[in-house]
């Protein structure tokens, strides 16, 4: 694969770089990502460029959650015609699914893969091994936030699990996922309820 992603997932980089104290510009000149990229979200730029930026902006402002900062004011409409997509079902299952088929469009470095077993789901997040802390935290905190989208603020995860070790400071990740992570799993993903796979998005046209 080429992992090249929308400039999308850059959405609210520069705001909170400025907010903690660090120069947005600086930092992805320094990660190989070009300043038009902060302004373009259908831009297609590196992977790999954007996960170098993320995680020299979190060690730069001695910020450990930025990654998930980020996350927690993502929304649907972020993913372009992918958000447009999913939202378009009948229900969370076959949303999941179209971002399962269509979410190389948005970065191909990532994979989608949904496990239902018993009264429960696991949404698995594939990345390679490559991709930073903070990309991870982010990438399963946008999960998130496209469920809660589609069903509603209210809903959160049966378990949150991560594949790095514990921050220091849990207060973010309690309050983007609605409960406490578990960390030094095998794998990253959300278990779900899997009765939520039948709800219906309310949204949906």
């Amino acid at each position: 694969m080429s992992n090249l992603a929308r400039a999308a997932g850059l959405t609210g980089f520069a705001e909170l770089a400025l907010a903690v104290g660090i120069d947005p510009y600086k930092i992805a000149a320094e990660a190989g990502v070009p300043a038009a990229a902060l302004n373009d979200p259908d831009m297609k730029i590196s992977a790999r460029a954007i996960c170098l930026m993320f995680d020299l902006a979190a060690e730069r402002s001695g910020v450990e959650d930025f990654g998930l900062r980020i996350a927690e004011n993502r929304r649907l409409s972020n993913l372009g015609p992918v958000g447009l997509a999913v939202r378009e079902q009948p229900a969370l299952r076959k949303g999941l699914v179209q971002l399962a088929r269509y979410i190389w469009l948005q970065n191909d470095a990532y994979t989608v893969d949904m496990e239902e077993t018993g009264d429960i789901a696991v949404v698995r997040l594939g990345t390679p091994g490559w991709l930073g802390r903070q990309n991870v935290e982010l990438s399963l905190g946008v999960t998130m936030r496209i469920i809660r989208d589609l069903l509603g603020e209210t809903w959160r995860p049966q378990e949150v699990l991560f594949p790095h070790p514990a921050p220091a400071n849990l207060n973010m990740h309690r309050r983007v996922f609605g409960r406490t992570p578990l960390f030094d799993q095998d794998f990253m993903g959300l278990v779900i309820d899997r009765a939520d796979l039948d709800a219906p998005i309310v949204r949906a046209d």
